[in-house]
């Protein structure tokens, strides 16, 4: 291990890109894979006619318009025969393409929520996929439940294929129900899309949820290892003629904010605030867009989740600000899962996810032609008397080769601005270079990457590299991972975990070395009334220091049923070896040594069907935990009252004893209650306690949306320090420290 970590990196990286190239080439031979973009056509046409977007599906053109049929069973195996039926057609105009849906089914339907964008997975809905560029890169998805609840998300191509929900646009839909099926019309703006105006064939998929009988229907055929949404397993929309190149579209949302702040905790009097911002949209050319923004604000977004961290390393916390979304795996792709040289979130947010001003921004995203994405990104903070303000620039890359081969470059610039000019002296930056390369059947794949970062005076220990492969069959996968971060690897526009250790009295900076392997076998019953599949896994995670001692061994064994009745269970046993090299403390009074310690945790959870109005989950977790033991328990109670109101209930609770102290406690309980009072208007309340902490926090959302994306918030907030261990009251152990009242009114106007 010693001689690998010696070895010196860019000779390496060298060697592992020249491996994965003639890797590469010969996996583009591999036979046996079934191209859905030819077997799997539908054709689109023109309309002139008049389509009163109601769902009743009574216009001629429906009537004559080609249609795609016989769904494919996706879960819980990949089979022919999709029952009950499905059947959509589409057409189009100058500005609208349609989308018809004709769902068969009982008119008893489960439906989560009747707000946007929430658990569409686990209710009833028909939902189209568009790869206008047909590359599969990037896409968009767009659904509907059978009472008419909208969902769009962006779709994200290469290795980990993915949706991002967070991305919203404006479309429009309508449904009827029927005793015998449910129908859907969709009319989807060409401005809402990005699109090559020359092409006249889209890539282009369905799928439907048939959560009644726990099922996913999919109109092509994609394999059991590959989501439903997966991009490389589309069919072909052909047109009949080019559509319309989009002319003009520009969509503009200003803001206006205002509201009370009173922070308690600093004695200060309550103040009154407001505040205006906008933000643009500007199709450059109908693939590439240009976002904007002055003077944003993100008080509609709901506050971070917080949660115990037994851990030395910080938390890796996923970004929700609208304004980053769109296109945002074109810079946020870098890196692996959680070593990452850009995150967004870096931008506009501390530590502790308080908001820094940002004066202004611009994103430059999407498309050059079929083959390349773009991506250019620069935002300005605000400087105050504590922290200068903060210039971030970013360039990003990404080139296809062949299908799904993929090489990608990132450049970002962090530097500080004051008294109107910038300080050479005060900069971070990174370069980063990846490839990706699979098979034609996607079941072989193999990654790269070399990563450098720029600060001044720090000329060694800078670099970052990655790189890996794997088998991804049916039933059966592996891949293998090694990553090494140097110890003078910064990353300020970015997240690197690990590379600070958190002890007693400090934090320790350290380079390493990672490996991370995994396992998997599946085994899916086919005359099984109550079981799915079983999976059996195995996880093997190493890091070493730079001098080739062991930091860290981690070893997970896996075995998870999933029920034919949407419930699951799920075993672990965990075996971890930590090198401790320096006291770890959790609270005032107790310490862990400076030692070696090896434990074993046993975990075992359980979900119950979420299909039924009350749900729950229950998780158990127990063993060693350095020289002593920890013992975890997680309970989540859910109800819904069908389809307008959702609360549920859930206590996270650790013990952790030690032999020379007492018992150390952490509790984190929280609470969500959402009432939809219509598809428009709704009210949603979450509240949490943190022992670790010691904050209790209030969160309180009324929203009204009254317009296509264009809403008014009203929003409270509360927050408390909870002095534990006091001997006092209970009401006298709670101190508030800050509440705020605030409102926000934006409003769409699409140009």
């Amino acid at each position: 291990m010693q001689q690998l970590i010696s070895f010196e990196p860019k000779k390496l990286f060298i060697l592992f890109t020249l491996l994965i190239f003639l890797f590469g080439k010969s996996l583009a031979q591999d036979e046996g894979y079934t191209d859905n973009a030819e077997q799997y056509q539908i054709d689109i046409k023109r309309t002139n006619e008049p389509i009163q977007l109601d769902g009743k599906l009574d216009e001629p053109v429906w009537q004559t318009a080609d249609k795609a049929a016989d769904f494919w069973i996706k879960n819980p195996v990949v089979k022919k025969g999709a029952n009950p039926k499905t059947e959509v057609q589409l057409t189009y105009n100058k500005n609208y393409i349609y989308v018809a849906f004709t769902c068969y089914d009982t008119d008893k339907y489960i439906v989560q929520t009747l707000k946007r964008d929430q658990d569409y997975w686990d209710g009833d809905a028909i939902a189209v996929l568009f790869d206008p560029m047909g590359a599969g890169a990037n896409g968009a998805m767009f659904g509907v439940s059978p009472l008419g609840v909208q969902m769009e998300g962006l779709l994200i191509g290469g290795g980990d294929a993915d949706l991002d929900r967070n991305w919203d646009n404006k479309w429009f839909s309508a449904t009827q129900n029927y005793p015998d099926r449910w129908t859907v019309e969709m009319a989807i703006p060409f401005k809402t899309l990005r699109f090559d105006a020359k092409r006249t064939q889209w890539k282009i998929n369905f799928v439907r949820n048939n959560i009644k009988e726990n099922e996913y229907h999919t109109w092509t055929p994609v394999p059991q290892q590959f989501i439903g949404i997966d991009l490389n397993f589309f069919g072909t929309l052909n047109w009949d003629a080019p559509p319309d190149k989009v002319k003009r579209n520009i969509a503009v949302i200003p803001y206006i904010t205002g509201g009370l702040n009173h922070n308690i905790v600093d004695g200060e009097n309550v103040k009154g605030t407001f505040n205006t911002g906008l933000d643009a949209k500007v199709s450059i050319t109908s693939s590439l867009n240009l976002d904007l923004t002055i003077n944003p604000d993100f008080s509609q977004i709901e506050v971070d989740q917080q949660v115990t961290n037994l851990s030395r390393f910080s938390i890796f916390l996923p970004e929700k600000r609208t304004f980053f979304l769109e296109n945002a795996d074109i810079f946020q792709s870098f890196g692996i899962r959680p070593i990452r040289p850009f995150f967004s979130r870096a931008i506009g947010l501390n530590e502790e996810g308080e908001t820094i001003p940002i004066l202004f921004g611009a994103r430059l995203s999407g498309n050059l032609d079929s083959k390349t994405r773009i991506g250019l990104m620069n935002m300005q903070t605000k400087s105050d008397d504590i922290q200068d303000g903060q210039n971030y620039g970013t360039v990003a890359i990404h080139r296809r080769l062949g299908k799904r081969n993929l090489v990608k470059g990132l450049f970002t610039n962090r530097q500080s601005f004051a008294d109107g000019e910038f300080l050479m002296n005060d900069y971070s930056r990174n370069a980063s270079i990846e490839a990706d390369f699979f098979s034609p059947n996607n079941k072989w794949a193999t990654w790269g990457g070399f990563h450098k970062s720029f600060k001044p005076e720090i000329k060694d220990k800078d670099l970052m590299y990655s790189y890996g492969g794997g088998y991804f069959g049916k039933n059966f996968n592996v891949f293998t991972g090694f990553t090494h971060v140097g110890e003078n690897y910064f990353a300020d526009m970015g997240f690197v975990s690990r590379i600070e250790t958190f002890y007693r009295d400090t934090t320790i900076r350290s380079g390493f070395f990672q490996n991370f392997t995994q396992a998997e076998y599946s085994i899916f019953p086919e005359n099984d009334d109550v079981i799915n599949s079983h999976l059996f896994g195995w996880e093997n995670f190493l890091v070493y220091f730079p001098d080739g001692d062991l930091s860290e061994r981690f070893i997970r064994w896996r075995y998870f049923i999933n029920m034919k009745n949407r419930s699951t269970l799920r075993f672990r046993l965990d075996n971890e070896k930590t090198n401790l090299i320096d006291e770890l403390t959790f609270t005032e009074a107790d310490t862990v040594k400076a030692d070696i310690y090896n434990n074993y945790l046993f975990n075992i959870e359980y979900t119950s069907d979420q299909r039924k109005a009350f749900n729950y989950e229950v998780n158990f977790r127990h063993g060693g935990f350095y020289h002593g033991t920890l013992s975890t328990y997680r309970v989540a109670l859910n109800y819904r009252k069908q389809p307008w109101g959702n609360f549920s209930l859930g206590l996270e609770k650790n013990d952790i004893r030690f032999p020379d102290f007492e018992l150390i406690e952490f509790v984190d309980l929280t609470s969500r209650i959402e009432i939809n009072f219509s598809k428009s208007i709704f009210w949603t309340t979450f509240t949490q306690y943190n022992f670790q902490n010691n904050t209790f926090n209030i969160n309180s959302r009324f929203q009204y949306r009254f317009s296509p994306m264009s809403d008014f918030f009203v929003v409270y907030t509360d927050n408390y320090n909870v002095l534990n261990g006091q001997n006092i009251g209970l009401l006298d152990s709670i101190k508030a420290e800050n509440r705020a009242l605030v409102f926000k009114l934006n409003y769409w106007f699409s140009l």
